[in-house]
């Protein structure tokens, strides 16, 4: 793609849906209860929505459904830490004065 050359209307929208999904399944009440609502936008392309839904009934762990007003309903289960997080119950807390 040459400079200043705009990135066509699809991939465009397939990455404003893929963003906002993201971030609603990111976010911290989502976390906690292990489950995200997604709603449709007027503004979603069908390709767009269509392209976003597949993806996230592809990956495993995920639960895809839709509520009777068609809105996308993500659950999963808790995972295992990745590699190099540590599991709270395993770290022992330290106990030592205060050095002030």
């Amino acid at each position: 793609m040459q400079p200043g050359a705009s990135v066509p209307r699809p991939a465009r929208d397939h990455g404003c849906v893929g963003l906002r999904v993201s971030a609603m399944i990111g976010s911290p009440q989502a976390q906690l209860e292990r489950r995200a609502v997604i709603h449709r936008l007027e503004t979603d392309t069908d390709e767009a929505w269509d392209g976003i839904m597949t993806l996230l009934a592809d990956t495993d762990g995920l639960a895809l459904a839709f509520d009777v007003e068609e809105h996308a309903v993500i659950t999963w289960e808790a995972g295992e830490p990745e590699d190099g997080a540590e599991r709270s119950e395993a770290v022992a807390p330290v106990e030592e004065e205060a050095p002030f």
